[in-house]
């Protein structure tokens, strides 16, 4: 059973009133690491949409970056965002690019509607992270 539908069932056996959620969200977060791997430096090697990183007038790599963009679904389902970065693992502090996809859109009321929305939602994140990504990443994890 649905971990929703469980959720309202308690709510309903407690006499309380089941939840109207206003937004739906749906994140994965994806962690890309190789053992040669340095970033910000190394992010084109990973993902398709740019060919490498900028330089600056010092000729020296850059240390940080941040990406993020948004795209609207068909359909007015809502709207998929990209955030990129880097950092460390805590545990072995690996450096690791982050990305992240997100889908937020308005809810509408019933199972069905909430069912069909995040198998758009879905979608949507496997397909664009695919499409942004490269063989090197696909292979890391495998994809055939």
């Amino acid at each position: 059973m649905w971990s929703w539908e469980r959720f309202n069932q308690f709510l309903s056996s407690a006499n309380l009133p089941n939840p109207q959620p206003e937004v739906w969200e749906l994140t994965y977060i994806n962690h890309i690491t190789e053992n040669d791997a340095r970033f910000p430096r190394d992010v084109w090697e990973y993902l398709g949409f740019y060919e490498r990183s900028p330089q600056a007038t010092t000729a020296m790599d850059a240390s940080a970056m941040t990406i993020q963009f948004a795209w609207p679904l068909p359909d007015e389902v809502g709207t998929l965002s990209l955030d990129v970065k880097h950092g460390n693992r805590i545990d072995d502090q690996k450096e690791v690019l982050v990305m992240e996809l997100t889908v937020r859109g308005a809810a509408k009321e019933g199972q069905t509607a909430m069912n069909s929305w995040f198998g758009v939602a879905h979608h949507a994140i496997v397909n664009t992270f695919e499409k942004l990504t490269t063989n090197r990443a696909h292979n890391l994890w495998e994809k055939l």
